[in-house]
């Protein structure tokens, strides 16, 4: 009977341990490197709207949307945005091109709009 205590409990001592350096580990951590902006130098109507989509590529290779994390500004206060992370631009006055940029923390993608 002490034996299979013995046992048991190496059996229990090596399950928790596995278990702790399992929940332990995190896996490479990834950079953003660089964002994409699209459409390209998409032209619109003046008064109309243009969705943009951001797609961040991070240190391994790997790209995600990342539309509704970045911040978007426009160079031009006739162009504005739905709400800052929407990517959806409205267009007030013909002109341009304007930049549209897409930032997340240091890193910054961009395109030009013409209206």
């Amino acid at each position: 009977m002490k034996k299979l205590t013995t046992v048991l409990s190496l059996f229990f001592i090596v399950a928790l341990s596995a278990c702790t350096v399992g929940a332990n580990y995190s896996g490479p951590v990834l950079t953003l490197t660089s964002i994409a902006v699209k459409p390209a130098n998409p032209s619109i109507a003046e008064s109309s709207t243009q969705q943009f989509t951001a797609t961040g590529t991070y240190s391994d290779a790997t790209t995600k949307d990342i539309t509704s994390s970045v911040t978007w500004t426009a160079s031009d206060p006739s162009v504005t945005f739905s709400s800052t992370t929407s990517g959806l631009a409205i267009a007030t006055v013909d002109g341009g091109p304007f930049t549209i940029s897409a930032d997340l923390g240091s890193v910054s993608g961009s395109t030009t709009l013409t209206v």
